[in-house]
């Protein structure tokens, strides 16, 4: 399967050649954000692929899942309450904004996207993330609202008045790792 996926994903980017590789599963890419005036953290991970043709730049996350290309808003992709929130889109976008933070360029457009084995073996499968159906040419007009609602989930994660709680959805920890240290 593993071959046969590598194989599609050869004869896509023959199809969008000439390009250039710019990243491949490049390690320890994060950026320094301040959380407020005595916190600041690291933020990042590890970007599948990067590459460049011409004026644009494609943030390329693998998924060997069923995980969709498309999501309604930003606000969705924070909705912890969502059981269909749609984590891949959320971190093809937070990979776009990280890579934005370290070497942003206003001179190229940023396409995040998921490579899915579900879609990549369609003969119609197109590159990118799609919002409320419509692609996502250049995600740095969506990137400003992203980091609001990050800042949002970032500060109430590290304020020490809130507490940890165990979530009260109960099958959301049958495939957590820790699951024993909390008694689930």
């Amino acid at each position: 399967m593993v071959k046969k996926m590598a194989d599609h994903v050869l004869r896509k980017d023959e199809l969008y050649a000439p390009f250039f590789i710019d990243m491949l599963e490049q390690e320890d890419f994060k950026t320094s954000f301040p959380i407020n005036e005595k916190l600041t953290i690291l933020l990042g991970g590890k970007i599948d692929r990067v590459d460049r043709k011409e004026d644009v730049v494609r943030i390329i996350d693998y998924k060997t899942g069923k995980d969709e290309n498309s999501f309604s808003s930003i606000t969705s992709l924070f909705d912890r309450d969502d059981d269909k929130r749609n984590k891949a889109a959320f971190q093809a976008l937070f990979y776009s904004w990280v890579y934005d933070r370290v070497k942003g360029n206003s001179n190229v457009k940023l396409q995040p996207g998921l490579i899915n084995r579900k879609e990549i073996f369609n003969d119609q499968f197109e590159y990118g993330l799609n919002l409320k159906g419509e692609s996502i040419q250049d995600v740095k007009y969506l990137l400003p609202e992203f980091e609001n609602s990050l800042v949002v989930l970032l500060t109430e994660l590290f304020d020490p008045k809130q507490p940890f709680d165990q979530t009260a959805k109960v099958r959301t920890c049958e495939y957590c790792a820790y699951k024993e240290i909390c008694a689930r």
